[in-house]
């Protein structure tokens, strides 16, 4: 009896054991030498992964975005077919809430991939879907190939411009105060010349 129990709780364990294994956390160094990046698959394995270098992608239909941690390529196998994953990937340095992922993917050019979870530390999550959104390949087989980086805008080019154009109004502005002032002073002085000279003619007739 006592062995029966122990074999039924051993079986039991192992069964927890393969049916909810940990995720394997994937490692790569940044393509733009910025430090390792890390990716886990709350299911299926994650494998080639690789770093992708921004200059070998097309520069056609681009966004206006940089991107400090290059671009990363990686499939996901093992998952049923059609299957949606969520991706957690852990970067050496926070990404800004204001980050957006995008891909490029032939014949559809750039595209963006929503992200799932971004608070703003150098931690994301991303939602890809066997056949859907993220994978490269469109077809629901279990497989999972995608393309991919998280790009941070850049400053507006017109922020400079108005800069330059508030700097110039406003040493223009000092200038006409600066001249306003001396006119001032002119026209005061030319008052009491005036008076000076009205008092002066007063006393000559007294």
């Amino acid at each position: 009896m006592h062995d029966s129990i122990v074999n039924v709780a051993m079986i039991a364990w192992l069964t927890i054991y393969v049916e909810e294994p940990n995720p394997i956390e994937a490692m790569v160094h940044s393509s733009t030498g910025t430090g390792n990046v890390s990716f886990v698959s709350d299911a299926g394995i994650i494998g080639n992964l690789t770093a992708i270098s921004e200059s070998d992608l097309p520069t056609e239909g681009k966004p206006a975005f940089s991107f400090p941690h290059g671009f990363f390529s990686f499939n996901i196998t093992g998952l049923t077919p059609g299957q949606t994953v969520n991706v957690t990937i852990i970067f050496p340095s926070d990404i800004p809430v204001t980050a957006q992922y995008w891909k490029y993917h032939t014949p559809e050019g750039w595209y963006q991939i929503p992200i799932k979870s971004n608070d703003g530390d150098n931690i994301i999550i991303i939602q890809l879907t066997d056949g859907g959104i993220g994978d490269d390949d469109g077809i629901a087989n279990g497989v999972i190939v995608d393309a991919e980086g998280p790009g941070i805008p850049k400053p507006p080019v017109g922020g400079k411009i108005v800069s330059e154009e508030i700097s110039i109004f406003s040493s223009l502005g000092s200038r006409i105060l600066a001249w306003l002032a001396v006119l001032a002073v002119a026209m005061t002085l030319a008052v009491l010349l005036i008076c000076l000279e009205k008092g002066f003619k007063t006393k000559a007739k007294n």
